[in-house]
């Protein structure tokens, strides 16, 4: 992703509506972010669709690390010895 320019990449929402091809464009043509305001405040975040794919992978990705990790500290946990039992038994 590239580095937020202020000057293009903060717009109004009327700016938003009025040139929402060309904010469409950006986006998808140099990967940027453009953040709509709103009575000068940020009320929504223009990506594509591509960054939001992105986005939702590396969120699972750590979802499921935290899973993990929880599960290691919680001791639910097998050895290699255990997997190899149980693959033994299965295998009979």
């Amino acid at each position: 992703m590239s580095q937020l320019n202020i000057s293009r990449d903060i717009v109004p929402v009327n700016e938003a509506k009025n040139q929402l091809s060309k904010h469409l464009r950006e986006i998808n043509d140099h990967n940027s972010t453009i953040i709509i305001t709103q009575h000068g405040k940020a009320r929504g975040v223009l990506i594509s669709p591509e960054r939001y794919d992105e986005l939702v992978y590396e969120k699972n990705i750590r979802k499921e690390i935290e899973l993990g990790l929880n599960d290691i500290k919680s001791g639910a946990v097998y050895s290699i010895d255990d997997i190899s039992d149980m693959l033994d038994k299965d295998g009979e």
